[in-house]
């Protein structure tokens, strides 16, 4: 039997693999151009909307200005599983408004901060992520 004194304690460190960050970030990336293709002030199921209680005239446009840089580290509920980190992103909206008074159009260009949430499932083969918006 080994003697007790013999033993090393060793700390190590999880760190996400290159293709795991490489998955979560192409599917949030793809994701949000996803959400960026609706004609909506709220894109359903998507991080960004934007208030607006005028009228619009012809389409809404949104554009992703930045991507959030997923951040992956252990913290599932034991600290035992792979995470997401919320992240912070930019989208820009861009439309005419109809004023309802007069009828006068303008057009709308505004950028809207937004926080990217999601769920991130590890298997051996394969990361998914699942936004909670």
């Amino acid at each position: 039997m080994p003697d007790p004194a013999d033993e090393t304690t060793l700390q190590l460190e999880a760190t996400p693999s290159d293709e795991l960050k490489t998955q979560v970030r192409e599917q949030t990336k793809s994701y949000l151009d996803e959400c960026a293709e609706q004609d909506s002030l709220y894109p359903a199921g998507c991080p960004f909307y934007y208030e607006f209680s005028g009228r619009v005239q012809d389409n809404v446009k949104w554009t992703i200005t930045e991507y959030p840089k997923p951040e992956v580290r252990l913290g599932g509920p034991n600290a035992d599983r792979w995470a997401l980190m919320d992240n912070p992103g930019k989208a820009k909206i861009e439309f005419t408004s109809v004023d309802l008074f007069d009828g006068k159009t303008s057009k709308v260009s505004e950028e809207v901060p937004f926080t990217f949430k999601a769920h991130l499932d590890v298997t051996e083969d394969e990361a998914t992520v699942t936004s909670k918006h």
